[in-house]
């Protein structure tokens, strides 16, 4: 425990016991995620966008299990549906995010920790807009992105919420709808969006 500068908080006068009530896990190096991106591209993307979310859940885990009513959010995507064509290795990578997310809504789970993802469609940043190329599906589907706002709205819904998976857009729920119908029948909305015709 750490002496309080900023009175007591409801806690025993003069200190104040670390905690964290959210965390939210999101991030992305940027670039084109096929497999013929060179080596060196594709094991940052997996250690940025995985390992980074593992590092810093594994990080705040001690303050989370001393807040009640504690969140972790993470930035999946709504490419951990189904593996996006020309963008592979970063759907995997979302994918690994969502596995995480569901293990760890378990095992967290003793702790009252609530452990969740939000799998957004397309954002709407200058890191999208300013890449060098885009997939077949970013130029098809453009239109029907979020902006950083909206995410942001969600993810505050996450961090106060208790589901596991948020679908932030009707275009997102479905897909997700299609895939638990059919994966034959996802595949073929993907091939569809994924067209360069």
């Amino acid at each position: 425990m750490e002496p309080s500068r900023h009175g007591t908080g409801g806690r025993k006068a003069g200190w104040v016991t670390p905690a964290t009530d959210v965390v939210l896990y999101g991030a992305d190096p940027g670039g084109a995620w096929t497999l013929g991106a060179a080596v060196t591209m594709i094991v940052l993307l997996a250690v940025v966008n995985v390992l980074g979310v593992t590092n810093g859940i594994h990080a705040a885990l001690p303050l989370l299990k001393s807040t009640p009513g504690a969140h972790i959010v993470t930035m999946s995507s709504s490419a951990a549906i189904y593996g996006v064509p020309e963008e592979a290795m970063y759907s995997a990578s979302k994918f690994a995010v969502r596995a995480l997310t569901e293990a760890l809504s378990i095992e967290f789970e003793p702790y009252g920790i609530t452990v969740c993802d939000i799998m957004p469609p397309i954002v709407h940043t200058p890191m999208v807009a300013n890449q060098e190329y885009a997939a077949a599906v970013y130029k098809n589907l453009k239109d029907r992105g979020m902006t950083a706002e909206q995410v942001a709205h969600v993810v505050w819904q996450a961090a106060h919420g208790n589901k596991l998976h948020w679908l932030p857009s009707p275009e997102v729920q479905r897909f997700a709808r299609a895939h638990r119908v059919s994966t034959r029948l996802a595949r073929s909305v993907m091939k569809r969006m994924a067209s360069h015709q």
